[in-house]
């Protein structure tokens, strides 16, 4: 099954480069203070869901969470779209960063237009486009709950905290700090050998042998281990030295203007992604 719409996902600086993309449907996610972007009024003829919550996963004092009406009103956004489709349909998600609240909601419509894919595959979808993603938890769980995918959803979004931590081990403690804590066990309760969920975009050392979802408990162990001592020896590790979370770390590729690095960090701080 063909998935009916293409799509983009991305961040409030990066809206006015679309602006001449053929955009039919936009959902547009902001803090319940942000002014709407007058960068709209440059797009075609579209249809706009606007929806207002902050990028947190669990209540807080100051902070208005995504709530269940939330979630159902993408959800009927999305049933719209299926159910009257525009030849040749592009749905744009943004929020602020185009990293958290935008790529769980874009991977609850993905999942509503093809209830058949895993979330694993909906998830590696979105990674192709936007390799530094790391979807909001609780829209994530309420759209799973939602769409009856029996935590396959969930169980996916905790395996993209584990492969971007894997790239980035210093994401541990930028997300535990920002009030994301729930989000970074959950990654890092899995398996060693499954700490890699593979999609094509750029993977560092692992990126000449992985395949789209593929983890590497599926690779030869004596490739593993070579990829893992070469990786070491050039970062100038000691073979033999137990690196932090036993893994090698893998090279942030560098997407759009800021790249995952320094996106992430100035978003998590900030409350903005």
């Amino acid at each position: 099954m063909k998935l009916p719409f293409r799509f983009t996902v991305c961040g409030l600086d990066e809206l006015a480069i679309h602006s001449k993309a053929r955009v039919s449907h936009v959902l547009s996610i902001l803090d319940p203070e942000w002014p709407v972007p007058g960068v709209f009024g440059h797009f075609g003829a579209h249809r706009k869901l606007e929806l207002r919550f902050h990028d947190v996963i669990d209540e807080t004092p100051g902070s208005i969470a995504p709530r269940a009406g939330d979630v159902q009103q993408v959800l009927a956004f999305g049933a719209a779209l299926n159910r009257d489709p525009v030849t040749d349909a592009h749905l744009l998600v943004h929020c602020h960063a185009g990293i958290s609240r935008s790529s769980a909601s874009m991977a609850l419509l993905i999942a509503q237009a093809m209830p058949d894919r895993s979330g694993d595959a909906i998830f590696a979808d979105i990674l192709r486009i936007r390799p530094q993603i790391w979807p909001n938890l609780r829209i994530v769980e309420m759209g799973d709950h939602a769409l009856g995918r029996n935590g396959d959803l969930v169980a996916a979004a905790h395996r993209i905290y584990n492969l971007q931590i894997g790239k980035r081990p210093d994401l541990v403690g930028e997300f535990k700090s920002g009030g994301r804590g729930r989000e970074v066990e959950a990654a890092l309760a899995l398996p060693d050998a499954a700490w890699v969920l593979v999609a094509d975009v750029p993977c560092g050392v692992f990126g000449n042998f992985l395949r789209p979802l593929k983890t590497l408990k599926d690779l030869p162990q004596d490739d593993i281990q070579r990829a893992r001592y070469d990786h070491r020896r050039r970062q100038g590790h000691h073979p033999g030295e137990r690196h932090i979370l036993d893994r090698a770390p893998l090279q942030a590729g560098t997407v759009g203007r800021h790249g995952p690095r320094n996106a992430a960090r100035k978003h998590v701080r900030g409350g903005h992604r």
